[in-house]
């Protein structure tokens, strides 16, 4: 079984590093899949493609359980999770694929582009953030229901943090080294990154 966490990592924090280790700790994955989102359809980067690649490589250089997959940054268009996990499927056609996400995100999952296609492509293993149990198996059931998505609830708790609000301590000049991976700090301040938390076009 195959760990998939995918988002913008705008920049990559703790938070991402923690949910996938509780899910590499309980599902006993051997491998997790990072997948830096192009240009995702929910939400517009602020650090252009270049960057945030490079972030994701100082946090992971010493996690021998983590690889990148570049796809989504590498082609053109909206970045849809539908059609990416077609395309990993036949580039992984002996791996069952978990995607790995916080409980924030399944709250969502009806709005991504043909949700009964991901569904069928990938199991989702959750993370609960500021929410109880009880509301998310809930969530979990209706989704099985409706789609047909297995889902498995972690039994680890998410860190509370955001890159929505790393990029706004940044842009306030205040510490975040608590809340990133380390050499992740010295490379926003030393590349300008969020200072005014413009769009993507305007950091390339």
């Amino acid at each position: 079984m195959l760990g998939i966490l995918g988002g913008t990592f705008d920049p990559i924090h703790l938070g991402h590093i923690n949910m996938a280790e509780i899910a590499l700790l309980e599902l006993n994955l051997q491998k997790i899949m990072l997948l830096p989102s192009g240009y995702p359809p929910h939400k517009r980067a602020s650090a252009a493609k270049n960057h945030r690649l490079n972030m994701l490589k100082i946090a992971t250089e010493n996690i021998d359980h983590f690889f990148i997959n570049t796809y989504e940054l590498s082609r053109k268009g909206t970045s849809y999770t539908a059609n990416t996990l077609e395309v990993l499927k036949k580039e992984y056609p002996h791996d069952d694929f978990v995607y790995i996400a916080g409980s924030d995100s399944l709250h969502n999952f009806h709005t991504w582009r043909e949700p009964k296609k991901v569904a069928s492509l990938c199991s989702m293993a959750v993370v609960l953030r500021n929410e109880s149990s009880s509301d998310i198996v809930y969530l979990i059931d209706e989704l099985k229901q409706e789609y047909g998505l297995k889902t498995i609830l972690l039994k680890g708790k998410g860190l509370d943090i955001s890159s929505s609000h790393i990029r706004q301590l940044v842009m306030e000049g205040k510490d975040i080294s608590a809340l990133v991976p380390k050499g992740i700090k010295d490379y926003i301040i030393s590349n300008g990154l969020y200072l005014n938390c413009n769009s993507e076009e305007n950091n390339a």
